[in-house]
C-alpha cells in the first residue's frame, strides 16, 4: 500500500513539474518528497 501510494505521488510531481525527467531523479532529489514518505510512514506507525 505504502508503495503504491508511493507511485502515485512520483508520478503527480512528474505530471506538474516540467523539469522532472524521472520519478527516479523526483526520489532521490526533491526534499519535498522526502518528507512527505517519512510522515506517511510515521503515520502508519
Amino acid at each position: 500500500m505504502l508503495l503504491k501510494r508511493l507511485i502515485e505521488t512520483l508520478g503527480a510531481y512528474q505530471a506538474r513539474d516540467p523539469a522532472a525527467r524521472s520519478k527516479l531523479e523526483i526520489f532521490l532529489l526533491y526534499h519535498c518528497v522526502h518528507a512527505i514518505i517519512k510522515h506517511r510512514i510515521a503515520h502508519f506507525f
